[in-house]
């Protein structure tokens, strides 16, 4: 299954690309679903990326649902990178063990930028039977996850 989403954000490339890339660690700042979020380690890794990767609380409670998301491709210059998100703790309902999801942003003009999401989820055996439902699903909270990065990116 691949998700492909995609949004046009009213603000320069290098502008998203510093919320995304630079700041990958802040996410809880402009993602709803998070919320806090923190470097795995604030060293330099993957071909130049600010930070391994991140943590993602989902809750306040203590060993509450988390993820963990790790860089594992990334390029400046071309303004992409790939991350794996593994569950922490996750409700045993949740039909996903693994996703990897690409991030690439790309100038429209001088004064906006797109951005394209493409979701590789990795989910168990017994969600395949509702993969079109699950789809549908993913599709919408990537969509949603889009939209807010585009609001929280055009808001001065």
């Amino acid at each position: 299954m691949i998700i492909t989403k995609k949004i046009v954000i009213n603000k320069p490339a290098d502008h998203v690309w510093e919320i995304l890339a630079h700041d990958f660690d802040s996410v809880y700042q402009w993602m709803g679903p998070v919320r806090h979020s923190y470097a795995i380690s604030a060293q330099q890794h993957t071909q130049g990326a600010p930070v391994e990767g991140r943590i993602c609380e989902f809750t306040d409670k203590p060993n509450g649902f988390q993820a963990s998301e790790i860089i594992t491709h990334y390029n400046e210059e071309n303004k992409s990178y790939t991350f794996e998100l593994t569950p922490i703790n996750a409700p045993k309902l949740l039909p996903v063990k693994k996703n990897t999801v690409q991030i690439a942003v790309k100038a429209v003009n001088p004064s906006s930028a797109e951005v394209t999401w493409i979701s590789t989820p990795d989910i168990k055996p017994i969600a395949t039977l509702l993969s079109p439902l699950l789809k549908m699903g993913l599709g919408k909270s990537f969509g949603d996850i889009l939209k807010q990065l585009k609001t929280f990116a055009e808001t001065p």
